[in-house]
């Protein structure tokens, strides 16, 4: 039953630290250290949209969280780098101080204030109550009042993030989210040491049972409250946005608080595993109930936010959230209680022991006696109790992790100038289109100026020559050189000879493309002939 107990636990650590390791891995190297693996503008704006989608209401919120998106990528492309005064840069500086101050010290007197009444309602549970219902309510007090400062404080930072005014909506974002994670971190923290140090050392008969107790109505009440906030934050607020006052509009979902809320309940399922071991299926149950819940409430409720998201790379933030601070810290909190803290004596599986890691301690013993088990043995002595070992395992995995962030940042750098060389190509390209451009622009101007001399040199009349005299009347069919007449219809044209000699060493030029054009020319060249050759027979003919 003891090692059954352990070995369970360990097992589902194990487990969730493999989870968490391998996510996290994937995410951060997809976001941060090859974030431009893919062409995401491309792939935003030629495969994003759902052609599935019919509902009107549905395609205005696609729409709407596609504007989202686009303002994303333009807001990392378009960063406006304010340059202020010497005056106002002290003034924001003051003003940062004096919100931190602020944050951390509600921080520090709502640790305080949990702190208190955690040790009061201790010492009246030891006292006892008068009835059974005075009891529960005064144990119900401690996960009221902290989930009631898990609630409203945050708005609380978030009024003082809008003071501060930062230049980006990223800072504000990362900014109130520490200040959160920091609040609650603290209240839980607060609890693990009046649990381990308070708690596990009082006159109580069974101190597992009462942290199982507490922490069980922590994950209720925590439950409730998330329920809550979605009927009053979300619903009656859009009521009250959409009749009372219009200037409210919608409410916004708040994607940060949610997953913090989602990150304090999981942590607190971590803790309560030892002490409570039917704390997860109850924690899977809420969950699914708080998933649907906060769907439909979305869905009805809440517009799109008006804040530019990294969707991307907030997962990743919010997946080491739940790793470093979350994860690591319940590890701590759980290795306390299993190595140093004593059981109760009168309850649980691990009473009678010094510690619950005895049980393990005695079934190596008990393994030594056997002559096939060992081996086992020798992996316990040699190996998971060696510091030896610890520190050669831990050397390695710092090699490999030095050796891996090597490769990574030779593989960026590659992907940098693979880039950079893909650019450049497509610059030579432009390049040699434009130079070919320029060419066939010349060449084509070229040859057309060549041509017009060409038709120029081919003419048998130059711009100097004497113009052709009048053509005499004639009495037959008036002559239009834009009908295709043959040259036999015209009275001089038996008179016009081919081979004539007024014009010597002169050959008739190529007849043009167009056979109206070369009619003409012909006819007019030939009426020049026949009137020439009149002239010069009536000069012959007369004697003085």
């Amino acid at each position: 039953m003891q090692l059954a107990y352990i070995f369970t636990v360990g097992i589902y650590f194990v487990i969730c630290f493999l989870i968490l390791l391998f996510s996290m891995a994937k995410f951060f190297s997809r976001n941060f250290v090859n974030p431009q693996a893919f062409s995401v503008n491309a792939s935003r704006l030629l495969c994003t949209w759902d052609f599935n989608i019919t509902n009107e209401k549905a395609v205005r919120l696609k729409q709407k969280n596609l504007h989202t998106q686009i303002k994303e990528g333009l807001t990392e492309v378009n960063k406006e780098v304010l340059d202020f005064s010497v005056m106002e840069r002290v003034l924001r500086v003051a003003i940062h101080l004096i919100a931190w101050v602020a944050s951390l010290g509600t921080a520090v007197a709502a640790c305080a204030g949990v702190y208190f009444l955690s040790i009061n309602n201790l010492k009246l549970f030891v006292k006892g109550y008068r009835n059974d219902l005075e009891g529960q309510a005064a144990m119900l007090v401690l996960p009221v009042i902290v989930s009631l400062l898990n609630t409203f404080i945050p708005f609380f930072f978030s009024w003082l993030g809008h003071l501060e005014k930062f230049q980006t909506p990223a800072q504000h974002i990362y900014v109130t989210i520490i200040r959160n994670i920091i609040l609650k971190i603290s209240i839980v923290g607060i609890l693990c040491y009046y649990w381990l140090n308070v708690v596990a050392t009082s006159e109580s008969q069974c101190w597992e049972t009462l942290v199982g107790q507490d922490i069980y109505r922590l994950v209720l009440v925590d439950f409730i409250f998330c329920l809550l906030g979605s009927f009053f934050g979300e619903f009656l607020r859009r009521i009250i946005g959409t009749t009372v006052c219009m200037k409210l509009g919608l409410p916004e979902f708040d994607i940060g608080r949610n997953v913090l809320d989602l990150i304090y309940a999981q942590t607190l399922t971590w803790i309560g595993i030892l002490f409570s071991p039917l704390l997860p299926g109850i924690q899977t149950i809420a969950f699914f109930i708080v998933f649907f819940v906060k769907k439909v409430s979305l869905m009805r409720n809440c517009q799109p936010p008006r804040k530019v998201w990294r969707t991307a790379q907030m997962t990743t933030s919010f997946i080491l959230l739940l790793f470093c601070p979350s994860f690591l810290g319940v590890l701590s909190v759980i290795g306390v209680t299993v190595w140093r803290l004593k059981p109760s004596e009168e309850c649980g599986p691990f009473r009678g022991l010094s510690s619950m890691y005895a049980a393990v301690a005695g079934w190596i013993q008990i393994l030594e006696s056997y002559t096939a088990s060992k081996w086992v043995a020798w992996i316990y002595h040699n190996l998971i109790t060696s510091a030896l070992f610890f520190f050669i395992l831990s050397s390695f995995v710092l090699i490999v992790t030095y050796l891996y962030g090597q490769i990574i940042q030779g593989r960026k750098t590659m992907s940098k100038l693979l880039r950079k060389q893909i650019a450049n190509a497509g610059n030579d390209k432009k390049f040699l289109l434009k130079k070919l451009r320029v060419q066939q622009r010349a060449k084509r101007s070229s040859s057309a100026v060549g041509g017009r001399g060409q038709q120029r040199s081919s003419s048998p009349y130059h711009s100097s020559r004497q113009p052709a005299q009048e053509m005499p009347a004639y009495s037959g069919r008036e002559f239009d050189r834009n009908q295709n007449t043959s040259y036999n219809e015209h009275p001089f044209s038996a008179e016009i000879s081919s081979s004539s000699d007024f014009l010597p060493g002169w050959e008739p030029a190529a007849p043009s493309r167009s056979p109206g054009a070369s009619r003409a020319v012909a006819l007019a060249l030939r009426a020049r002939e026949a009137a020439l050759g009149e002239d010069g027979a009536d000069r012959g003919g007369f004697q003085p």
